[in-house]
Protein backbone atom coordinates (compact mmCIF):
# COMPACT_ATOMS: atom_id res chain seq x y z
CA UNK A 1 0.00 0.00 0.00
CA UNK A 2 2.77 2.62 0.90
CA UNK A 3 4.75 1.52 -2.32
CA UNK A 4 1.51 2.40 -4.29
CA UNK A 5 0.84 5.87 -2.71
CA UNK A 6 4.80 6.52 -3.36
CA UNK A 7 4.14 5.90 -6.85
CA UNK A 8 1.49 8.09 -7.61
CA UNK A 9 2.90 10.89 -5.78
CA UNK A 10 6.43 10.98 -7.67
CA UNK A 11 4.02 10.06 -10.97
CA UNK A 12 2.29 13.73 -10.10
CA UNK A 13 5.35 15.70 -9.35
CA UNK A 14 6.99 14.25 -12.61
CA UNK A 15 3.41 15.36 -14.37
CA UNK A 16 3.22 18.66 -12.40
CA UNK A 17 7.15 19.61 -13.85
CA UNK A 18 6.45 18.46 -17.47
CA UNK A 19 2.78 21.20 -17.11
CA UNK A 20 5.63 23.92 -15.90
CA UNK A 21 8.09 23.28 -18.20
CA UNK A 22 5.76 23.89 -20.98
CA UNK A 23 4.37 26.69 -19.59
CA UNK A 24 7.81 28.76 -19.65
CA UNK A 25 7.82 29.13 -15.90
CA UNK A 26 9.03 32.31 -14.67
CA UNK A 27 12.69 31.85 -13.07
CA UNK A 28 13.37 34.10 -10.39
CA UNK A 29 16.22 35.36 -10.13
CA UNK A 30 18.18 35.85 -7.29
CA UNK A 31 20.95 38.11 -5.68
CA UNK A 32 23.85 35.76 -6.07
CA UNK A 33 22.98 36.28 -10.80
CA UNK A 34 24.08 39.65 -10.49
CA UNK A 35 21.06 40.62 -12.94
CA UNK A 36 18.26 42.26 -10.21
CA UNK A 37 14.67 41.58 -10.94
CA UNK A 38 14.77 42.26 -14.80
CA UNK A 39 12.84 40.04 -16.90
CA UNK A 40 13.27 40.16 -20.60
CA UNK A 41 10.52 39.55 -22.36
CA UNK A 42 10.68 38.41 -26.23
CA UNK A 43 9.58 41.49 -29.09
CA UNK A 44 6.11 40.82 -30.03
CA UNK A 45 5.19 39.93 -32.99
CA UNK A 46 1.88 42.03 -33.95
CA UNK A 47 2.31 43.31 -37.62
CA UNK A 48 0.40 46.33 -36.00
CA UNK A 49 3.39 47.69 -34.55
CA UNK A 50 5.04 48.82 -37.76
CA UNK A 51 2.00 50.53 -39.07
CA UNK A 52 1.30 53.57 -36.66
CA UNK A 53 1.29 56.66 -38.03
CA UNK A 54 3.81 58.93 -37.21
CA UNK A 55 3.16 61.61 -34.48
CA UNK A 56 2.62 65.40 -36.22
CA UNK A 57 2.75 68.79 -34.38
CA UNK A 58 0.39 70.48 -35.49
CA UNK A 59 2.66 73.97 -34.90
CA UNK A 60 4.77 73.04 -37.51
CA UNK A 61 1.63 74.07 -40.28
CA UNK A 62 1.69 77.55 -38.77
CA UNK A 63 3.01 80.42 -41.23
CA UNK A 64 3.15 81.54 -44.71
CA UNK A 65 3.75 79.23 -46.77
CA UNK A 66 4.31 80.11 -50.91
CA UNK A 67 3.75 77.54 -54.07
CA UNK A 68 6.61 76.59 -55.88
CA UNK A 69 5.05 77.19 -59.46
CA UNK A 70 2.24 79.60 -58.63
CA UNK A 71 1.78 83.00 -57.24
CA UNK A 72 -0.48 81.81 -54.34
CA UNK A 73 0.50 81.98 -50.54
CA UNK A 74 -1.08 79.77 -47.86
CA UNK A 75 -1.21 81.57 -44.21
CA UNK A 76 -2.16 79.01 -41.62
CA UNK A 77 -2.68 80.70 -38.19
CA UNK A 78 -2.48 79.17 -34.81
CA UNK A 79 -6.16 79.67 -34.01
CA UNK A 80 -7.71 77.31 -36.95
CA UNK A 81 -7.63 79.72 -39.56
CA UNK A 82 -6.39 80.27 -42.67
CA UNK A 83 -6.27 82.75 -45.57
CA UNK A 84 -5.21 82.21 -49.24
CA UNK A 85 -3.68 85.17 -51.32
CA UNK A 86 -2.98 84.90 -55.15
CA UNK A 87 -0.84 87.75 -56.77
CA UNK A 88 -3.27 90.41 -56.69
CA UNK A 89 -3.62 90.27 -53.28
CA UNK A 90 -7.08 89.00 -53.56
CA UNK A 91 -8.08 86.46 -50.47
CA UNK A 92 -9.92 83.87 -49.45
CA UNK A 93 -10.34 83.17 -45.49
CA UNK A 94 -11.85 79.79 -43.57
CA UNK A 95 -10.83 77.34 -41.05
CA UNK A 96 -8.92 73.89 -40.97
CA UNK A 97 -9.37 71.04 -39.01
CA UNK A 98 -6.24 68.75 -38.09
CA UNK A 99 -7.12 65.19 -39.19
CA UNK A 100 -4.46 62.30 -38.99
CA UNK A 101 -1.25 63.73 -40.12
CA UNK A 102 -3.51 66.02 -42.55
CA UNK A 103 -4.70 69.84 -42.37
CA UNK A 104 -7.89 69.88 -44.22
CA UNK A 105 -9.03 73.60 -45.18
CA UNK A 106 -13.37 74.15 -45.24
CA UNK A 107 -13.02 74.03 -48.73
CA UNK A 108 -11.70 70.30 -48.76
CA UNK A 109 -8.21 71.12 -49.83
CA UNK A 110 -5.70 68.96 -47.88
CA UNK A 111 -1.66 69.80 -46.83
CA UNK A 112 0.55 67.55 -45.15
CA UNK A 113 4.32 68.17 -44.15
CA UNK A 114 6.85 66.73 -46.40
CA UNK A 115 10.19 65.65 -45.09
CA UNK A 116 12.02 68.93 -46.17
CA UNK A 117 10.63 71.75 -44.05
CA UNK A 118 7.79 72.55 -46.55
CA UNK A 119 4.23 71.74 -47.15
CA UNK A 120 2.58 69.57 -49.96
CA UNK A 121 -1.01 69.28 -50.98
CA UNK A 122 -3.44 66.88 -52.15
CA UNK A 123 -2.59 67.41 -55.87
CA UNK A 124 1.23 66.80 -55.06
CA UNK A 125 1.88 70.34 -55.39
CA UNK A 126 4.62 71.65 -53.18
CA UNK A 127 4.87 74.50 -50.78
CA UNK A 128 8.02 76.53 -48.93
CA UNK A 129 8.26 78.71 -46.16
CA UNK A 130 7.70 82.35 -47.34
CA UNK A 131 6.64 85.34 -45.93
CA UNK A 132 3.28 87.70 -47.84
CA UNK A 133 3.97 89.99 -50.44
CA UNK A 134 3.14 93.77 -50.17
CA UNK A 135 -0.20 94.11 -51.77
CA UNK A 136 -0.42 97.39 -51.98
CA UNK A 137 -0.78 98.71 -55.56
CA UNK A 138 1.46 100.74 -57.89
CA UNK A 139 -0.69 104.09 -57.56
CA UNK A 140 -0.28 106.13 -60.80
CA UNK A 141 0.62 108.87 -59.36
CA UNK A 142 3.91 106.72 -57.36
CA UNK A 143 4.40 104.53 -60.21
CA UNK A 144 5.29 107.33 -62.80
CA UNK A 145 6.65 109.50 -59.77
CA UNK A 146 4.09 112.52 -60.17
CA UNK A 147 4.68 114.77 -57.14
CA UNK A 148 1.90 116.53 -54.75
CA UNK A 149 4.06 119.20 -54.68
CA UNK A 150 1.92 121.70 -53.11
CA UNK A 151 0.02 120.97 -49.32
CA UNK A 152 -3.75 122.20 -48.99
CA UNK A 153 -3.24 125.66 -46.96
CA UNK A 154 -0.01 126.30 -47.08
CA UNK A 155 -0.21 129.89 -48.77
CA UNK A 156 1.15 130.97 -51.52
CA UNK A 157 3.12 129.00 -54.36
CA UNK A 158 4.97 130.22 -57.58
CA UNK A 159 4.59 128.26 -61.22
CA UNK A 160 6.84 129.08 -63.35
CA UNK A 161 5.06 129.65 -66.95
CA UNK A 162 1.65 128.92 -65.40
CA UNK A 163 0.33 131.41 -66.88
CA UNK A 164 0.32 133.01 -70.98
CA UNK A 165 -0.63 136.49 -72.18
CA UNK A 166 -0.94 137.88 -75.62
CA UNK A 167 -2.43 141.13 -77.18
CA UNK A 168 -5.97 141.22 -78.43
CA UNK A 169 -6.88 141.10 -81.94
CA UNK A 170 -3.43 140.13 -83.24
CA UNK A 171 -3.84 136.13 -83.43
CA UNK A 172 -1.25 135.68 -80.61
CA UNK A 173 1.61 136.96 -82.36
CA UNK A 174 2.67 138.71 -78.84
CA UNK A 175 2.03 135.15 -77.46
CA UNK A 176 3.71 134.71 -73.89
CA UNK A 177 4.47 132.93 -70.77
CA UNK A 178 4.70 134.48 -67.08
CA UNK A 179 4.81 133.01 -63.43
CA UNK A 180 1.29 132.61 -61.64
CA UNK A 181 1.13 132.84 -57.77
CA UNK A 182 -1.39 129.81 -56.32
CA UNK A 183 -2.92 129.18 -53.12
CA UNK A 184 -5.45 126.52 -51.97
CA UNK A 185 -7.19 126.90 -49.19
CA UNK A 186 -9.82 124.35 -47.23
CA UNK A 187 -13.26 126.38 -46.16
CA UNK A 188 -15.52 124.17 -44.90
CA UNK A 189 -16.19 120.16 -45.17
CA UNK A 190 -19.26 118.45 -43.53
CA UNK A 191 -20.17 114.63 -43.69
CA UNK A 192 -23.79 114.44 -44.84
CA UNK A 193 -24.19 110.81 -43.19
CA UNK A 194 -25.40 109.14 -46.37
CA UNK A 195 -22.04 107.84 -46.51
CA UNK A 196 -21.13 111.20 -48.50
CA UNK A 197 -18.66 114.00 -47.86
CA UNK A 198 -18.72 117.64 -48.68
CA UNK A 199 -15.95 119.51 -49.03
CA UNK A 200 -15.34 123.29 -50.26
CA UNK A 201 -11.86 124.50 -51.02
CA UNK A 202 -10.83 127.81 -52.89
CA UNK A 203 -8.14 128.12 -55.48
CA UNK A 204 -6.82 131.33 -56.35
CA UNK A 205 -4.91 132.17 -59.40
CA UNK A 206 -2.82 135.59 -59.66
CA UNK A 207 -1.32 137.43 -62.35
CA UNK A 208 1.13 139.64 -61.08
CA UNK A 209 1.77 143.12 -62.53
CA UNK A 210 5.67 143.19 -62.24
CA UNK A 211 5.28 139.69 -64.73
CA UNK A 212 2.54 140.47 -66.91
CA UNK A 213 2.48 143.93 -68.73
CA UNK A 214 -0.34 146.21 -69.53
CA UNK A 215 -0.99 146.49 -73.28
CA UNK A 216 -2.32 149.89 -74.25
CA UNK A 217 -4.71 147.78 -76.56
CA UNK A 218 -5.24 145.33 -73.69
CA UNK A 219 -4.24 141.75 -72.56
CA UNK A 220 -5.60 138.39 -72.58
CA UNK A 221 -4.36 136.28 -70.01
CA UNK A 222 -5.40 132.72 -69.13
CA UNK A 223 -4.16 129.78 -66.98
CA UNK A 224 -6.11 126.35 -66.27
CA UNK A 225 -6.61 124.08 -63.56
CA UNK A 226 -7.56 120.02 -63.82
CA UNK A 227 -8.72 117.07 -61.60
CA UNK A 228 -6.85 113.54 -61.39
CA UNK A 229 -7.60 110.96 -59.29
CA UNK A 230 -4.69 110.08 -57.63
CA UNK A 231 -4.57 106.37 -57.72
CA UNK A 232 -5.78 105.87 -61.45
CA UNK A 233 -4.15 108.49 -63.17
CA UNK A 234 -7.60 109.43 -64.94
CA UNK A 235 -8.28 112.99 -65.31
CA UNK A 236 -11.65 114.48 -64.43
CA UNK A 237 -12.21 116.82 -67.76
CA UNK A 238 -15.08 119.47 -66.62
CA UNK A 239 -16.39 119.70 -69.87
CA UNK A 240 -19.42 119.76 -71.12
CA UNK A 241 -19.66 115.96 -71.93
CA UNK A 242 -19.32 115.92 -67.93
CA UNK A 243 -21.53 118.67 -67.18
CA UNK A 244 -24.76 118.12 -65.07
CA UNK A 245 -25.67 122.00 -64.69
CA UNK A 246 -24.32 125.43 -64.74
CA UNK A 247 -20.95 124.95 -63.36
CA UNK A 248 -21.84 121.23 -62.08
CA UNK A 249 -20.04 117.90 -63.25
CA UNK A 250 -20.16 114.03 -62.37
CA UNK A 251 -17.50 111.90 -62.57
CA UNK A 252 -17.96 107.75 -61.93
CA UNK A 253 -14.60 105.90 -62.15
CA UNK A 254 -13.28 102.36 -60.77
CA UNK A 255 -10.05 102.73 -58.09
CA UNK A 256 -8.36 99.95 -56.86
CA UNK A 257 -10.54 100.40 -53.51
CA UNK A 258 -13.72 100.36 -55.26
CA UNK A 259 -16.25 103.02 -57.39
CA UNK A 260 -15.85 106.28 -57.07
CA UNK A 261 -18.84 108.51 -57.79
CA UNK A 262 -18.20 112.91 -57.59
CA UNK A 263 -19.99 115.66 -57.97
CA UNK A 264 -17.70 118.70 -58.54
CA UNK A 265 -19.76 122.55 -59.11
CA UNK A 266 -17.13 125.93 -58.85
CA UNK A 267 -18.30 129.25 -58.66
CA UNK A 268 -16.04 131.83 -60.58
CA UNK A 269 -15.04 135.11 -59.71
CA UNK A 270 -12.18 137.76 -60.53
CA UNK A 271 -10.64 140.87 -58.73
CA UNK A 272 -8.44 143.75 -60.53
CA UNK A 273 -8.05 145.57 -57.56
CA UNK A 274 -5.82 143.99 -55.18
CA UNK A 275 -1.95 145.19 -54.98
CA UNK A 276 0.41 143.87 -56.86
CA UNK A 277 -1.43 141.45 -58.96
CA UNK A 278 -2.91 142.00 -62.68
CA UNK A 279 -5.90 140.13 -62.27
CA UNK A 280 -6.87 137.42 -59.60
CA UNK A 281 -8.87 134.85 -59.94
CA UNK A 282 -10.97 132.64 -57.44
CA UNK A 283 -12.46 129.24 -58.14
CA UNK A 284 -14.56 128.22 -55.12
CA UNK A 285 -14.70 124.32 -55.69
CA UNK A 286 -17.02 122.56 -54.31
CA UNK A 287 -16.78 118.62 -53.41
CA UNK A 288 -19.27 115.59 -52.68
CA UNK A 289 -17.45 112.39 -52.65
CA UNK A 290 -17.66 108.59 -51.10
CA UNK A 291 -16.08 109.15 -47.38
CA UNK A 292 -13.43 106.51 -47.57
CA UNK A 293 -12.33 108.23 -50.97
CA UNK A 294 -9.17 110.16 -50.38
CA UNK A 295 -7.36 110.86 -53.89
CA UNK A 296 -8.75 113.88 -55.27
CA UNK A 297 -6.03 116.29 -56.61
CA UNK A 298 -6.33 119.71 -58.09
CA UNK A 299 -3.29 120.98 -60.42
CA UNK A 300 -2.49 123.70 -61.80
CA UNK A 301 -0.55 122.55 -65.07
CA UNK A 302 1.95 124.81 -66.76
CA UNK A 303 1.05 126.61 -70.11
CA UNK A 304 1.76 125.13 -73.97
CA UNK A 305 5.11 127.06 -75.51
CA UNK A 306 3.17 128.68 -78.47
CA UNK A 307 -0.22 130.48 -79.13
CA UNK A 308 -1.05 127.18 -81.58
CA UNK A 309 0.06 125.00 -78.95
CA UNK A 310 -2.67 126.72 -76.56
CA UNK A 311 -5.59 126.28 -79.18
CA UNK A 312 -4.36 122.79 -79.84
CA UNK A 313 -4.80 121.79 -75.99
CA UNK A 314 -8.44 123.80 -75.66
CA UNK A 315 -9.49 121.94 -78.68
CA UNK A 316 -8.39 118.42 -77.39
CA UNK A 317 -9.42 119.38 -73.83
CA UNK A 318 -13.31 120.04 -75.14
CA UNK A 319 -13.63 117.12 -77.03
CA UNK A 320 -12.51 114.62 -74.17
CA UNK A 321 -15.57 112.19 -73.79
CA UNK A 322 -13.59 109.51 -71.20
CA UNK A 323 -11.26 109.04 -68.24
CA UNK A 324 -7.16 108.97 -69.79
CA UNK A 325 -4.48 108.81 -67.91
CA UNK A 326 -2.35 111.62 -67.17
CA UNK A 327 0.87 110.89 -69.22
CA UNK A 328 -1.09 110.43 -72.17
CA UNK A 329 -2.53 113.96 -72.44
CA UNK A 330 -0.56 116.53 -74.21
CA UNK A 331 0.16 118.43 -71.07
CA UNK A 332 2.93 118.23 -68.58
CA UNK A 333 1.25 116.79 -65.51
CA UNK A 334 4.58 115.98 -63.67
CA UNK A 335 5.64 119.92 -63.68
CA UNK A 336 2.18 121.24 -62.44
CA UNK A 337 0.99 122.29 -59.15
CA UNK A 338 -0.30 119.24 -57.49
CA UNK A 339 -2.41 119.17 -54.31
CA UNK A 340 -4.70 116.21 -52.88
CA UNK A 341 -8.18 118.38 -51.94
CA UNK A 342 -9.28 114.83 -50.87
CA UNK A 343 -7.40 112.74 -48.78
Amino acid sequence: MKKRTLWALLLCLTMLASLLAGCGGEKKETAEDGRGDVIEEEPSSDPGDTLDEPEVNFEDFVGCWEYWDYDIWLYVYGDGTYEMYNADGDSTSGSYAPEGTEIVLDSGERFALDEEGGLIDGEGDGLFASELPDFTPDYYFDEYGIGINYELGQGDATLEDGAYYFEMNTDGQYYNLGPLVCSVYLESEEDLGNGYVERTVTLYRGFTEKDIPMFTIGVSMGAGYLFYDYYTGFLLPDNDQFAISDGTHYFEFDTPDGLVELVISVESGRRNDVEGYRNLYAETITVTAPDWYDGLVLSVPTQPDTYDGLNERGEFFTALDGYYPALDLPWDVESALNCLVLW
